[in-house]
């Protein structure tokens, strides 16, 4: 054999491992991808919503502490605004449930703060460290929500 078909042969072999290398990269960075669109639309926007939820109903209890030590309407219309902007997140998250059914932990927390929500609207709360059984909570719809303007 002579040294230009080695030389020939030894950079067709290399060229073919490159080649299978490259493919197996961009087959893997496929999966990457899916996996990245996964994150940016449905789990950024799961946590997005969450806390959200979570900041609101942390500022309706501030707001209705204050209310309770000073007695000021101000405080008291600050509480029900956060509480619905609570609900109008609860909306938001059950928007996200429906298109993605993967979220399963974020529609059963909804359900659970809805049913919390609407007992503290009919003045119906459980006693303290009743736990809430998710499989028999219904998610709640735009008309249970509907009357849910003034707490």
């Amino acid at each position: 054999m002579k040294l230009s078909s080695k030389i020939f042969t030894g950079f067709g072999v290399v060229l073919s491992v490159a080649i299978i290398l490259t493919g197996t990269a961009l087959y893997i960075m496929k999966g990457v991808a899916g996996q990245a669109r996964i994150l940016t639309n449905q789990y950024m926007p799961e946590t997005q919503i969450a806390s959200s939820v979570e900041r609101s109903a942390s500022k309706a209890i501030s707001a209705m502490n204050e209310f309770d030590v000073a007695h000021d309407e101000s405080f008291l219309s600050a509480s029900r605004e956060h509480l619905n902007n609570v609900k109008q997140h609860l909306q938001e998250a059950g928007l996200l449930t429906t298109k993605f059914p993967e979220l399963k932990i974020l529609k059963k927390d909804a359900a659970i703060v809805s049913v919390r929500l609407l007992e503290y609207k009919n003045g119906k709360l459980p006693p303290r460290g009743r736990e809430v059984n998710p499989n028999e909570l219904v998610p709640l719809d735009d008309a249970e929500f509907s009357d849910m303007t003034e707490f």
